[in-house]
């Protein structure tokens, strides 16, 4: 009652639209708030906020990021969902979008998610789920995989290679190479339909690595090993994470044949 009444309701229209679109946003910028608002003037707006005691909360000394306070953010979500559901997915994935495009990976799929624009999520996990899983977050990329409807996850070779690796490292080899087998049918389908060779090749190395970590999850030594050079062929078109991968598993295969020269 009280941030309805005292707080909302004492705004004018264009105070509480704004307040509306952007509370669903975690931490924001002007230029965030201008791609979610359709506005051009969002810095000026966040000042009026702020000289208004709006529980507007500063997030770093330029003042580029802000957020709401907790209470008064939730309050404003719950009003903007009775009013046009519409508007809480638009301005998600206008969020996510923007969020992809000035890099900042994580909270772009957090708003995907909660857009649950299907298609979206699966286009962006598929072009940063290699980049998440070398700093360390194949769990937290799964996941968001898991989320995806069966039929979308399917077609993109890089999250099904990312679904066989978890189910490796559990050791659930068979869903493992269930995985790979879709994700090495959807690489050639693309190839097929017209995908560039660069691109071909690039998702090829990823397969070659997979199969190295199963090789090497099922205890197939010799096999590691063929792998692990075929993939050190390929010299400057391997990541490091993987040239590292592909040296350690080299170093294994040879250690469990006893080949120790």
């Amino acid at each position: 009652d009280f941030f309805s009444e005292d707080v909302f309701g004492s705004q004018p229209r264009d105070i509480q639209e704004f307040l509306l679109t952007s509370c669903l946003l975690e931490r924001f910028s002007a230029e965030l708030c201008n791609a979610v608002t359709g506005r051009s003037d969002s810095r000026e707006m966040l000042c009026r906020i702020e000289v208004s005691g709006l529980f507007l909360i500063r997030l770093d000394d330029e003042n580029q990021w802000f957020r709401y306070h907790g209470l008064f953010a939730d309050f404003l979500a719950r009003r903007i969902a009775d009013i046009d559901p519409a508007i809480v997915v638009r301005t998600h994935l206008t969020a996510s979008r923007w969020f992809h495009e000035n890099g900042y990976l994580i909270e772009a799929l957090d708003h995907a998610v909660s857009a649950g624009d299907q298609e979206w999520l699966a286009k962006i996990l598929e072009s940063s789920c290699e980049e998440l899983i070398y700093r360390g977050k194949l769990t937290f990329v799964v996941k968001l995989a898991e989320a995806i409807e069966r039929r979308v996850r399917v077609t993109h070779p890089r999250i099904m290679m990312a679904v066989a690796w978890l189910r490796m490292r559990n050791l659930r080899l068979e869903e493992a190479r269930s995985a790979l087998e879709i994700a090495r049918a959807r690489i050639a389908a693309l190839q097929e339909g017209g995908l560039d060779s660069e691109a071909t090749a690039a998702l090829r190395l990823t397969f070659q690595h997979r199969e190295m970590m199963l090789a090497a999850a099922s205890d197939d030594f010799a096999g590691t090993e063929e792998l692990a050079n075929q993939l050190m062929r390929e010299g400057d078109q391997l990541s490091p994470y993987i040239v590292c991968k592909a040296y350690g598993q080299t170093i294994r295969g040879q250690r469990e044949q006893f080949k120790f020269q």
